[in-house]
């Protein structure tokens, strides 16, 4: 079964944007990343809202449940503040 794993990141790439910045400086060059993946049939019975755990990758939220064959299901990562290697990044 066909899925779409979709990883949302920050539209905006400064912490803190100044009066004098332009929006189109700041603004993130892609910032929605669709993953085409494939999945376990179980997958079907998703309902929308519904949150599970990819192994892996994280926990995704289901945007768009099953339908028809022809188009996937789409899955919205969770971010849990943690980098990809599951530590939690220090402040300096």
């Amino acid at each position: 079964m066909n899925v779409e794993l979709v990883d949302l990141d920050f539209l905006i790439t400064k912490d803190k944007p100044e009066e004098d910045d332009e929006l189109k400086d700041i603004l993130a060059k892609e910032s929605y990343m669709p993953f085409k993946a494939t999945a376990e049939a179980s997958l079907r019975t998703l309902k929308r809202g519904d949150t599970i755990q990819v192994e892996r990758r994280g926990f995704y939220v289901c945007d768009a449940p099953y339908m028809r064959p022809d188009e996937p299901v789409r899955l919205l990562y969770v971010p849990d503040g943690k980098n990809m290697y599951g530590v939690i990044k220090k402040k300096a």
